[in-house]
């Protein structure tokens, strides 16, 4: 303050106090926006799953997918993995490979073939018979080329970027505005 003839000390309401507080509001703002994120990324990874891709391709048959995608991983039901950081994912044994897709590979063919069936119109059959022999022609097919992923978590991700920004900069805002509380 050298120099200044007059001069006014200001130091606002609680934010002495509330910097003491700072780990604890910030722990409780940073929990908050992993939550909010996890829902929208969830929201938008279901969102690929159901209307498609970048490509316009769809990962949904019978739905059990898009049911089961949800925040959390193996080793947390809530999602929050640490206070930095949250998963949204699939606990089918198959996401994975939907999503990232496969090597070229024998794949068992009986759930292929099921599959087939429930798709009969589309391929005009009639007899499972016929949906046998066209799960071996796609087996082959996977044996020798693997399959395409669909890239959904990387899609509803993708979606989430702009909000997640407004969200990361809300998060800031709030987090300033406990200081001057």
């Amino acid at each position: 303050m050298k120099g200044l003839t007059s001069a006014i000390h200001w130091t606002p309401t609680n934010f002495l106090e509330n910097l003491q507080n700072a780990p604890e509001i910030i722990t409780n703002q940073r929990r908050i926006m992993l939550t909010r994120s996890m829902t929208l990324i969830t929201t938008n990874v279901v969102q690929t799953i159901t209307e498609g891709n970048e490509q316009g391709r769809k990962a949904i048959d019978r739905g059990l997918l898009r049911q089961s995608i949800s925040p959390g991983n193996v080793n947390t039901a809530t999602g929050i993995i640490d206070e930095h950081r949250a998963a949204v994912g699939s606990r089918l044994f198959y996401a994975d490979y939907l999503d990232k897709g496969t090597r070229p590979h024998w794949p068992p063919r009986q759930p292929i073939q099921e599959w087939v069936w429930r798709h009969k119109a589309a391929f005009n059959i009639t007899k499972e018979s016929e949906a046998k022999g066209i799960a071996f022609v796609i087996a082959r097919k996977i044996s020798k080329v693997g399959t395409k992923g669909y890239q959904f978590l990387a899609g509803g991700l993708k979606k989430s970027s702009e909000q997640l920004t407004v969200m990361a900069k809300e998060t800031a805002e709030a987090i300033v505005g406990e200081f001057f509380k």
